[in-house]
């Protein structure tokens, strides 16, 4: 290998390592939590898909579960020649009729997609064209009132994996306002995202935003669980709350991460750095032909048997030992400087290093950084 391609190597896992945080990360609090409130809301309606050219459904053959549906929608007024287009033919088909509100609300005249998908026995809706059909809210307002909150119709596009279902692009007219309220009794709930669920993070939201506002109204944070961390919003914010909720969100929060000594690898270099507080318990790894041990090395003029096996180097500790220290080594530096004197190659040395992670004899963190 050439020194340039060497130092070019060197440049980009370096260039890489500016990148792991090693004693804390910064990042902000509407990267690791959503607001309560702010969910997207499902509508949905039955409907009849025309058009269709012998795929649709075949009545003699439907489900109780699409006759029933099919028996409500002829009492809700279903129009009569499509009842009578799915009794005589196989050119329509039942479906079910999805739009997806978004999470920050939406207005009365919005269009947005919907999704559509069979309920019969339909093979494919490819071709058809969804007659206007009603939307309604999942949960009704009351057993008595089911407000419609949309309308659909257009022509049908085929996801070419799943033949009997399709979306329509713009499909759904909006007949309602959706607004999400996020504020409640007052207060923000700020619910954390999975990866990010846990009782060190709730803590160093509700501290991180505790100290962003401190000096405007006080603690207004408290941590619930590893899950919830529950915001009073000051009386002062109620006249324009976007812009609490923009500082709010843009909050940053410290990660305390503790510090353990680490070995960085990149595979594809052949790099390894290794921190000087990483060692290795007793333990001995044979890979190949090579054997690594934990132990002094042997005292002059003795010779070792085996020439790919090696031990400790270190000068600091042969030094010890040779003031009559009884002492072994159990830095992992000690065992690649060992590595480094027998010329074993870069990748001889990461397998020895992988064998020692698996059998847990590391004690420190051991990191790959790039890809091979």
């Amino acid at each position: 290998m050439s020194t340039k391609c060497l130092l070019f190597q060197l440049i980009c896992f370096f260039a890489l390592l500016a990148n792991v945080e090693l004693f804390g990360a910064t990042l902000r609090v509407e990267n690791v939590a959503r607001v309560k409130g702010q969910e997207g809301t499902v509508i949905q309606g039955f409907g009849i898909v025309s058009g269709l050219n012998g795929s649709g459904d075949d009545l003699k053959n439907f489900s109780p579960a699409a006759k029933s549906i099919l028996q409500v929608l002829t009492r809700s007024g279903l129009p009569e020649n499509d009842v009578k287009s799915i009794n005589s033919s196989r050119n329509s088909a039942l479906v079910v009729v999805s739009a997806t509100i978004p999470a920050n609300g939406a207005r009365s005249g919005d269009l947005i997609d919907c999704s559509v998908a069979s309920v019969g026995n339909a093979k494919s809706l490819a071709g058809g064209r969804l007659t206007q059909m009603k939307l309604f809210a999942p949960i009704p307002l009351s057993p008595e009132e089911t407000p419609i909150q949309g309308i659909a119709w257009g022509n049908l596009t085929e996801i070419q994996t799943k033949p009997n279902n399709a979306f329509i692009t713009n499909g759904c007219r909006l007949t309602a306002d959706f607004n999400n309220p996020y504020i409640k009794d007052g207060c923000v709930t700020l619910v954390l995202r999975p990866e990010h669920a846990n009782m060190r993070m709730a803590f160093n939201i509700a501290s991180s935003i505790n100290n962003e506002f401190r000096q405007q109204t006080g603690d207004i944070a408290k941590a619930i669980d590893g899950s919830y961390v529950i915001i009073r919003v000051p009386k002062e914010n109620y006249v324009n709350p976007m812009k609490f909720m923009d500082q709010l969100l843009a909050t940053e929060i410290f990660i305390n991460i503790p510090m353990q000594p680490q070995v960085l690898i990149d595979e594809k270099s052949g790099t390894i750095i290794i921190d000087e507080d990483v060692h290795v318990k007793p333990v001995v790894i044979s890979h190949k032909n090579i054997e690594a041990e934990i132990r002094p090395p042997v005292v002059p003029p003795e010779q070792e048997i085996n020439p790919r096996r090696f031990i400790d180097v270190d000068t600091e500790t042969k030094l010890k030992q040779f003031n009559g220290e009884n002492i072994t080594n159990t830095k992992l530096k000690a065992l690649q400087a060992s590595m480094d004197s027998l010329r074993l190659t870069p990748q001889e040395m990461i397998d020895v290093i992988k064998a020692l992670q698996q059998k847990g004899a590391i004690i420190g963190e051991v990191k790959y950084v790039g890809s091979k």
